[in-house]
């Protein structure tokens, strides 16, 4: 066994386990350019309910509506978001459903009722916070 040193910028690597092998293998990765991806940035409303959810979230529509929401998943898939859950002040036959709209710009909230097929679009999410935070309401005991 023999210790391998590398200096890489100002920093220095000691790998005493290293081969002759690795050594040039290491040598060979860490002295090309790192390509840093950027992860694309998500959808902030998008974020706000995913960080809120299971609790309660107050949502308001640009139709101006506002309505109380839990639900019961939420997950994105790269910039895509999707949640599914219930209106916990109004509607409480209906199923809700998130979704961001194709160029990711825009959450849009869906509703679905108990006799109805399919879904219908409510309009697009505008704000989203926590339901407690509303009107100075910390969802403690009064």
């Amino acid at each position: 066994m023999m210790a391998v040193l590398w200096t890489v910028s100002r920093f220095t690597l000691s790998v005493p386990w290293a081969s002759a092998v690795t050594s040039r293998w290491l040598t060979g990765f860490l002295s090309r350019p790192v390509e840093v991806s950027t992860v694309p940035d998500l959808h902030p409303i998008a974020k706000r309910i995913h960080n809120v959810q299971p609790e309660p979230v107050r949502l308001e529509l640009d139709s101006g509506e506002t309505g109380t929401y839990e639900f019961s998943s939420t997950e994105f898939f790269q910039r895509e978001f999707r949640g599914e859950g219930v209106r916990t002040d109004a509607d409480a036959d209906a199923a809700f459903r998130l979704v961001t709209s194709e160029d990711h710009e825009r959450v849009l909230l869906g509703r679905s009722g108990p006799d109805e097929d399919g879904w219908s679009m409510l309009g697009e999410v505008v704000a989203a916070e926590r339901a407690g935070d509303v009107s100075g309401d910390d969802g403690g005991p009064s």
